[in-house]
């Protein structure tokens, strides 16, 4: 059911070197259940990568690593 979202997920964070917990709390539509993740996930990255306003536009390099 979960095979092929957790071994995208599993190699992006071999390759990228990070780490990454996913929570599903809850559904049973499979379908929905992945669109979830993969919407949530792609949401924490962007807010990871944006400009922080409070270091004038340069993206803090923690955010992007840990």
């Amino acid at each position: 059911m979960w095979t092929w979202p957790a071994s995208s997920f599993q190699g992006l964070v071999n390759h990228a070197q990070m780490t990454l917990h996913v929570d599903n709390l809850r559904g049973i539509n499979a379908h929905h259940q992945c669109e979830t993740v993969f919407k949530a996930f792609g949401r924490a990255l962007r807010m990871a990568a944006e400009p922080d306003p409070r270091t004038a536009g340069r993206v803090a390099f923690h955010r992007l690593v840990g």
